[in-house]
């Protein structure tokens, strides 16, 4: 399935109050600061998580359903290294596990869990272009760059927060490769099934914008309200949140 990017009334009021004029939707910086992939999708989540990793860096520690969902998360990568396509519509490519990708422009690291390399006997546009290192080299016949997440869950969909986290390792695969990528995949190690998130220019500037208000909370130490107080109840920072009952 394909991923809607209509925004919600509190992602609108986000736009009205912390957007960047003039940015064009990609990162604006006010500080010096380094994001990971996971700050926007805890920015997505909630946009108080991000002030409190850093701006207070407060302690992190995870609970005990996200270490047993690392665990299996982990087990799952195993065993995905020794199948073959079928399940990603077959084809001829390889599978690039574990990939670390960085942004000097846009201030930007992520650690990708999966990095399909599609081989359609074409190359991938301007190969002889200079490129960041990934530890990943490119075949000659390349046509795509398809990033996947690999999750452990019983849902049948993922959330917003996914979605926009691919699309920020979809910006940093094509800044490594100088290859357009046009969708990525969440793959459900419970379910089977795989989410296709498309990556439309929306999306896109969504990210930067994201990306600029991250960059606007650590300068400024702002401490944001919550998209929404039902996501509270399971936060594992719940108890530094002294307004919330």
């Amino acid at each position: 399935m394909c991923v809607s990017f209509r925004k919600s009334s509190s992602d609108r009021w986000a736009d009205r109050m912390y957007a960047s004029p003039g940015d064009g939707g990609i990162a604006m910086r006010t500080c010096d600061a380094w994001f990971t992939v996971g700050d926007i999708k805890q920015y997505a989540y909630c946009p108080r998580i991000p002030y409190f990793r850093h701006v207070m860096r407060v302690p992190f520690h995870l609970s005990y359903s996200m270490q047993v969902g690392k665990q299996r998360h982990v087990q799952e990568e195993l065993l995905e290294r020794r199948r073959g396509f079928r399940k990603f519509g077959g084809g001829n490519g390889r599978k690039h596990f574990e990939v670390y990708l960085q942004s000097e422009r846009l201030r930007l690291t992520g650690k990708l869990d999966l990095l399909i390399e599609l081989h359609h006997g074409s190359t991938i546009p301007g190969e002889n272009a200079s490129r960041p290192s990934t530890g990943v080299k490119a075949g000659r016949d390349v046509r795509e760059w398809i990033p996947v997440e690999i999750k452990v869950s019983d849902r049948q969909t993922f959330g917003k927060n996914a979605a926009y986290q691919l699309v920020a390792y979809g910006l940093l695969v094509e800044e490594s490769y100088g290859a357009p990528v046009r969708e990525g995949w969440l793959y459900n190690a419970d379910t089977k099934r795989i989410q296709v998130v498309t990556f439309t220019a929306g999306a896109r500037q969504y990210v930067g914008r994201i990306l600029s208000r991250l960059h606007q909370i650590v300068a400024a130490e702002m401490f944001l309200p919550p998209w929404s107080r039902k996501r509270c109840v399971h936060c594992e920072f719940r108890g530094y949140c002294n307004d919330l009952s």
